[in-house]
């Protein structure tokens, strides 16, 4: 089931189209295609997710997500999903159908956005996600207070009683005009922007959806900035495809997992 937005209310409607079918398989299998409908030409959000925590006949790519709200005007047969949190996942939908490549297609947060710069979680350096993913801006946060940097974010974080650097902590740090958390946030849209564009550039697709924590608390206020910076690097920067947060909020992951398997 798909919900379709009912206007006149402002409210989410069921929307019955036809179930996917997944067949089982093993890791040295191919899994199967779902129909092309999985992106259907409606109004409302169509969601592909994946996770560890599902089986492996329903897998799309390893940590990554991707989700997309159709357009009231046309179906989006292309996107590409950036869900930022603690780190930078992605996911594909191209031709109205999820692109899992050999099964690890969507790591849009391991594209190299300087060659040489700050090193990854994944051991790698200048990933984007080593710049905009959630950990790793704790990590460089951490390092600089620690040189002596002035920043309200750790005391942010012991106030709300929380053991890391959530998305909400950082909103309020921002709020706050802590110049380390701004800093910090400024960075990461630099190099979301600089990878997104990239990816752009070699799909053409129509839609980018930001997703994910940081994405959700962030993805609205700093929309402008992200898409001036993806204007930089854009081949076709007279059309550059729409970019929107994702609706469902953090529940899109897992409203999309519960389709998979519906």
């Amino acid at each position: 089931m798909y919900f379709t937005e009912d206007s006149s209310a402002s409210r989410y409607i069921p929307l019955e189209i036809e179930p996917i079918t997944v067949a089982p398989s093993r890791a040295d299998q191919t899994l199967p295609r779902p129909p092309k409908r999985l992106v259907p030409a409606i109004t409302g959000p169509a969601i592909a997710s994946s996770s560890r925590l599902l089986p492996p006949e329903l897998w799309l790519t390893d940590s990554s997500r991707a989700a997309a709200r159709m357009p009231p005007i046309a179906a989006i047969e292309g996107l590409i999903g950036v869900f930022w949190g603690t780190g930078v996942g992605g996911g594909l939908v191209l031709d109205g159908r999820p692109w899992l490549g050999r099964g690890a297609a969507g790591e849009i947060g391991h594209m190299v956005v300087k060659r040489g710069g700050a090193k990854c979680p994944c051991g790698r350096k200048g990933c984007m996600e080593a710049y905009a993913g959630r950990a790793a801006m704790e990590a460089e946060a951490r390092r600089q207070h620690e040189e002596g940097v002035k920043t309200d974010l750790f005391k942010l974080m012991r106030k709300h009683e929380r053991d890391r650097l959530t998305s909400g902590i950082w909103e309020r740090a921002v709020d706050h005009n802590d110049q380390l958390a701004t800093h910090l946030i400024d960075r990461a849209i630099e190099a979301l922007g600089t990878g997104i564009a990239s990816a752009v550039n070699l799909l053409d697709p129509e839609a980018v959806i930001l997703g994910g924590g940081l994405g959700v608390r962030f993805g609205d206020r700093y929309m402008e900035p992200l898409t001036k910076e993806m204007g930089k690097h854009l081949f076709v920067d007279e059309r550059p495809p729409a970019v929107r947060v994702v609706s469902l909020g953090d529940l899109g992951g897992a409203i999309g997992a519960s389709l998979l398997v519906a």
